[in-house]
């Protein structure tokens, strides 16, 4: 099988944009190696089984004929948007064409950007933990409420 003719894959689907941190979008689980777009669940399909039957590794496929976005409820973002520290959904941040809406919605679109940890804390409590909250050094405070950070 010739994998080049059989398949494509989309590259630089994302310009870092305003918030021009690869930390930021890395807590965000887009901006990794191991995530690629891709245009069809077939393709991500036939990847995963090359992938594995030559020994590898894993990685996240992005089928944009399937891939559906994901929001931060709009109610939520008018109180927010009152809240210091607040910035905004990491979604509006970024740079891309718009072919990719879906992938960028669906990884970045219910993440929201505060200026520090503290801020993030209490955005999260307000928001009773519900959404993924990262900061702009790439502290991550995480659904449910769990926190990620450090140096």
């Amino acid at each position: 099988m010739n994998m080049k003719k059989s398949m494509k894959m989309h590259v630089d689907a994302l310009d870092k944009g305003k918030v021009g941190s690869d930390l930021v979008l890395s807590e965000a689980r887009i901006y990794k190696g191991n995530y690629l777009v891709v245009d069809n669940r077939s393709t991500a399909s036939m990847l995963v089984e090359y992938l594995k039957n030559n020994k590898l590794g894993r990685a996240t496929f992005f089928p944009l004929d399937v891939i559906k976005p994901r929001f931060v409820d709009e109610e939520i973002i008018v109180r927010l948007r009152s809240i210091d520290g607040f910035i905004d959904t990491l979604d509006k941040l970024v740079r891309f064409d718009n072919k990719y809406i879906n992938v960028i919605l669906n990884q970045l679109g219910n993440v929201i950007l505060a200026d520090n940890i503290d801020n993030a804390n209490r955005i999260s409590s307000l928001i009773n933990n519900r959404y993924k909250i990262v900061t702009l050094d790439g502290q991550v405070v995480n659904v449910g409420g769990s926190i990620t950070g450090g140096d």
